[in-house]
């Protein structure tokens, strides 16, 4: 999920780096397609115009799921898909991709996008609104479950646990840890859930192959991933084998005793040592209070 508006001197801080000759490529859990995260970008005060490129795991999951690439999990998937979606552009993405909604007992595969809809072929529930089903969480576990029973494959486009805002709000990551569960009572061995997005490798593979069209070859020793969030900015960049700054003023800003979004706050390397132990994850390279130059 993107972020609806920009942190107190974040631009500013974009804007110096770029001066400085520095490559700079955003990756986002976002579920939509580029071209809707360009726009909201530009419509926070970015200039995507100097950003060499924009990878969103909406984009990714998008083009694996219309290509179909070979010895991946989505070669095999069939066409029909029952979606919990962002309730945006759920519609254009499925069909766009050569898909088809399905009802739960009738779909090929899960497509997790959001938890605002739950799209089958015969009707989609609103989690909020003013159309609001109200049994919606109780029927999203029923559909789980059915789809667990059936052994159905599940595709992630947004790994993330909780909003850019930091609230514990259900999401996509979420939903999938839960089915994930579901499927382990029923004694299935077999990967069956394929995750699009940080800190898992699909979109690093892509972020890494377009540094490459831009730069040559890549030294990772010089590559750096700057984000808020301990499980996924900074758990990729692990994984990926390059350094990582966590901003400390992000999702996990509550834990840290520190205001969202807010320059001129201090912050203790003791305390991200004990978020990180709290979530069983490895420490960041380097660490700030706050994204600003």
């Amino acid at each position: 999920m993107m972020a609806k508006k920009a942190y107190g001197g974040a631009v500013e801080c974009m804007k110096q780096l770029q001066e400085m000759g520095k490559k700079i490529f955003l990756l986002s859990n976002s579920s939509r397609r580029k071209g809707n995260s360009l726009n909201k970008i530009d419509g926070m005060g970015f200039h995507s115009a100097s950003i060499l490129d924009l990878i969103t795991s909406g984009e990714v999951g998008w083009q694996c799921l219309s290509q179909r690439p070979a010895g991946t999990p989505f070669e095999s998937l069939g066409n029909k898909v029952f979606v919990f979606g962002n309730g945006e552009e759920d519609e254009q993405y499925v069909t766009s991709a050569g898909l088809e909604f399905a009802d739960i007992e009738d779909a090929d595969f899960v497509l997790a996008r959001g938890l605002f809809t739950m799209h089958g072929l015969s009707e989609v529930l609103q989690r909020e609104g003013p159309n609001k089903y109200e049994a919606w969480d109780m029927e999203a576990r029923s559909c789980l479950q059915i789809a667990a029973n059936r052994l159905l494959p599940m595709v992630v486009t947004n790994p993330d646990f909780v909003r850019p805002d930091g609230k514990d709000s259900p999401m996509p990551g979420k939903l999938a840890a839960m089915y994930e569960s579901m499927l382990m009572a029923q004694l299935c061995g077999e990967r069956k859930v394929t995750y699009v997005g940080k800190p898992h490798s699909l979109v690093y593979e892509q972020a890494f192959q377009r540094l490459k069209e831009v730069s040559g070859d890549v030294d990772r020793s010089r590559v750096c991933a700057i984000g808020d969030s301990i499980l996924h900015d900074i758990a990729g960049a692990h994984r990926t084998g390059i350094d990582s700054i966590f901003i400390a003023d992000g999702i996990h800003a509550e834990f840290l005793g520190l205001q969202q979004g807010k320059p001129g706050q201090s912050l203790e390397q003791v305390d991200i040592e004990h978020l990180s132990r709290e979530l069983s994850a490895l420490p960041p390279t380097h660490a700030v209070p706050h994204f600003q130059w």
